[in-house]
């Protein structure tokens, strides 16, 4: 079997497909930034639903049973098919999430993009700042990275907490 050929989903060179899908809410979430904030899990549910309708595979994770960094680890290896072998640590999730924007486990080169979605993000906030950051720095870290190889990548997170140090930004209201 060929490799299947990957290309931008947002592609400029071809103009007609480019200006339909400027208007979608993923181009208006990704313009801006791959972490984003929404203020309730409903408005995290209704995000998450509309971008699993445009194609993302999308990853649910609740931070309601998270009591230590290692449960969110933990959790994030089982949603995200990471290796046996994973550290558990900042430096191995930087390395993991790297391999999910290069499609090596936790996406699929088949979908629109990978959305990670995190409900109860006040929880994670709580269990420690400095780490709720860099877990969201990580991602758009990969985010960036998936950019590049033409696989957007998305994080929402569920939360009342300022999230602006990752570049995080409220979900764009719906317009008119």
């Amino acid at each position: 079997m060929a490799p299947m050929t990957r290309r931008p989903l947002f592609d400029p060179t071809d103009l007609e497909t480019f200006r339909d899908r400027t208007g979608r809410y993923d181009w208006h979430l990704l313009r801006s930034s791959p972490v984003h904030r929404v203020d309730t899990s409903d408005e995290l549910r209704v995000a998450a639903d509309r971008l699993a309708g445009l194609g993302y595979l999308v990853h649910r994770l609740s931070a309601a049973n998270w009591r230590t960094r290692d449960d969110v680890h933990a959790a994030l290896a089982e949603e995200l098919s990471f290796p046996g072998y994973y550290g558990h640590n900042l430096d191995a999730l930087d390395e993991c999430l790297g391999d999910v924007a290069e499609f090596e486990y936790g996406s699929d080169p088949a979908t629109a993009g990978t959305v990670l979605v995190i409900d109860g993000g006040d929880l994670l906030v709580a269990l420690d700042p400095a780490f709720a950051h860099a877990l969201l720095d990580s991602f758009a870290g990969a985010a960036r990275l998936g950019a590049l190889l033409g696989h957007p990548m998305l994080c929402m997170v569920a939360t009342t907490a300022e999230l602006a140090p990752v570049g995080a930004r409220p979900v764009p209201r719906e317009r008119p």
